[in-house]
């Protein structure tokens, strides 16, 4: 059954901001909404005439009164919907597109809760993140830890009689609250950022502080059978948890981002257990109910593919699934979910451009079996096809559970790359699920090879990963520079072995050689890359540059690739290399040698900085080897362009869906 939404922004004289909160409304994933914008008498001839344009917007009207001040408007847009539920929202501010689903399937599963609020962005003059507190009256009184814009029923904001309308200064929405709590009327905290807080000058947050003292004193006299009781030892117990509980968050960032590789992996160990098959336990619901589906989104006869990842941070399986989604947009339907916990995810914005929706479960949820539960949600009422997964510990764990209650839907899983140092390998960690796992998709022969000893699979493709290969210009070799630039671009890693790059560096050094070493990327090594640069005096050899995303400028400067890799998938910095005409001398080990064609389309080279710089020495001295390589490059890396790599995909999506699947060569 649908449910009706209004949101509710009161407008007086915000015509500059007004159109990106309603269009950040417009922009929900929640569809059966009403937009009420409450001119609060505005003034301003732009406000006015801006807000005769955004009427003619979908959902959207405009209701106006003579001014009354916040409350009042806010009460004003109340009195006028018949909408169940309400979002509250300033004219200034933004939300996040599952802001509005979230909170209404929070309520319709809790009856106990009544209202919804998140984490807060704070964006404009300044950026930082707002981390609001679960709920607690005790705390709540004494420091306002809710935001203004919350989701909540429209008969709790009937029960309490409003807002304040005596309240023109501020903070009628901290008394609004402490009213509920004292009619138990609470809410419900998700810890995810789904709310965006405008800070400006002019603000009405910066007017509210000028009158603390006032408005603290009026709240307090209004309330002030809450207040008689000797209650500030239970905020000062409630604000050392909450500090004490930062300082656990901050020390935990310190050891996560400052760690070494095998220091990391021995603290997951020790937090999910040494269980060398690496088999966890299953997420299962025994009962689950079909009025969780909130809205049926089944608007056409796409190909429905929901898209499980970990997160959408900067790296190589992010850009294969952002380009095979870029290329299918228009064929097929996809939607994302991410299934760790971080407050942000950078490429949250590339990926909301071709996917329908984008949903997080990590921050959203406490426990994973409520993060099922909305899954589940989510499934149901997207009528979902295809699950493609890669890399999630979550999603594996709830395949069980999908099987049996959705046997229709067909799972795929791409393995990028086996890391068998590594405490999440994922061809083991997915082991114990093949079963359950329609078809398995892998980037090499050698890989499709590991993957069988592993598990016993015959049911995988190889697909590699692909490029868009126009957008790489083909580097016109003029004559030779005054140094010979080497690059290494990647995650600084022990998968990497940025350490060796720079040995070589050092050997490089030794002889006198006219060569400059680039190392372009960030990760868990950079500190002891540092310390190897500092010790040796390699600073005017090699050039620390951090992370880019413009390639194709990094390898107009460059003349050859040098990656000493333990092992890759199919590295995607190759293919990208081969396309601009740069030259790779990489490790003979299971990805590059898939790649490279030693001394046809590049060079491959024993693990050592000794071999590694031969094999340099011999790049810089051969002209006619380093033009050949540089040609023939180019004609191999045709084979991997992201049309061919989407339309395999495709039709492995086709083919699934018909019954009808063979395994390439």
């Amino acid at each position: 059954m649908k449910k009706k939404v209004a949101v509710v922004i009161p407008c007086f004289n915000y015509g500059q901001y007004i159109e990106e909160a309603v269009d950040s409304c417009l922009s929900s994933t929640y569809e059966e909404l009403e937009i009420i914008v409450v001119d609060d008498g505005s003034t301003d001839p732009y406000t006015i005439e801006k807000l005769k344009q955004i009427a003619k917007k979908p959902k959207t009207k405009i209701c106006r009164q003579e001014n009354g001040g916040l409350s009042a408007a806010r009460n004003f847009g109340f009195r006028n919907t018949d909408a169940e539920y309400v979002l509250t929202l300033d004219a200034d501010d933004k939300i996040a597109p599952t802001f509005i689903e979230k909170a209404l399937w929070i309520l319709e599963k809790y009856d106990n809760y009544n209202y919804v609020y998140s984490l807060v962005q704070l964006f404009g003059e300044q950026q930082k993140v707002w981390e609001t507190l679960p709920y607690n009256l005790s705390y709540l009184k004494y420091r306002n830890t809710i935001p203004a814009t919350i989701f909540i029923k429209h008969s709790a904001w009937e029960t309490i009689g409003g807002y304040d309308e005596k309240m023109l200064s501020g903070y009628e929405d901290w008394e609004f609250i402490i009213r509920l709590g004292k009619n138990n009327l609470i809410g419900f905290h998700i810890n995810e950022i789904l709310f965006f807080y405008r800070k400006h000058h002019g603000s009405m947050l910066g007017d509210s502080k000028k009158k603390h003292s006032a408005l603290v004193k009026y709240i307090r006299e209004k309330h002030s059978d809450i207040y008689k009781y000797y209650s500030f030892p239970s905020f000062l117990f409630f604000e050392c948890k909450r500090r004490v509980s930062k300082l656990k968050k901050n020390i935990y960032i310190t050891l996560k981002e400052g760690s070494s590789t095998s220091w990391k992996h021995i603290f997951k160990r020790i937090i999910h257990g040494f269980n060398s098959k690496y088999n966890e336990k299953d997420i299962y619901l025994e009962s689950i109910t079909k009025e969780t589906v909130l809205q049926d989104k089944k608007a056409n006869e796409k190909m429905r593919v929901l898209i499980i990842l970990p997160w959408l941070n900067v790296g190589g399986v992010e850009k294969v699934f952002l380009n095979l989604m870029k290329q299918l947009k228009g064929t097929v339907d996809f939607y994302v979910v991410t299934t760790e916990g971080q407050l942000s995810h950078v490429w949250e914005e590339k990926f909301g451009e071709v996917a329908k929706e984008v949903q997080h479960l990590g921050m959203f949820l406490s426990d994973d079996e409520e993060r099922l539960a909305y899954l589940n949600y989510l499934i149901e009422s997207l009528n979902v096809d295809i699950i493609h997964l890669s890399n999630s510990r979550f999603g594996y764990r709830a395949l069980k559970f999908i099987k049996d209650n959705h046997p229709s839907i067909k799972i795929i899983d791409t393995l990028h790359m086996e890391e068998p140092w590594s405490t999440w390998d994922y061809f083991r960690l997915s082991a114990p699920y093949d079963s359950l796992i329609n078809h398995r998709v892998v980037l090499t022969e050698y890989q499709r090879d590991r993957l069988k000893n592993i598990t016993d699979n015959n049911r995988a493709n190889i697909i590699p990963n692909g490029i868009e290969i126009e957008e790489y210009d083909f580097k016109v070799k003029s004559e030779k520079n005054e140094n010979f630039n080497i690059a290494f671009i990647g995650r600084l890693t022990k998968q990497k072995q940025p350490l060796i790059y720079l040995e070589t560096a050092r050997l490089a050094k030794e002889k006198n050689l006219p060569f400059k070493f680039h190392l372009i990327g960030n990760g868990e090594l950079l500190s002891k890359c540092k310390k190897y640069i500092k010790k040796n005096d390699l600073f005017d050899y090699v050039i620390l540059q951090g992370f880019t995303n413009d390639i194709n400028t990094t390898f107009k400067k460059t003349d050859v690739l040098c990656m000493p890799s333990i092992i890759e998938g199919l590295p995607i910095t190759g293919l990208e290399a081969m396309a601009v005409g740069v030259p790779i001398l990489a490790t003979d080990v299971p990805g590059w040698n898939d790649l490279i064609t030693h001394k046809k389309n590049g060079m491959l080279s024993q693990h050592d900085a000794k071999s590694l710089l031969v094999n340099l020495e011999k790049l810089y001295s051969n002209v006619n080897l380093y033009n050949s390589i540089r040609k023939n490059a180019k004609n191999e890396v045709m084979k991997y362009s992201n049309k061919k790599m989407a339309e395999s995909y495709l039709k492995l999506y086709s083919n699934l869906l018909e019954d009808k699947v063979r395994i390439s060569d």
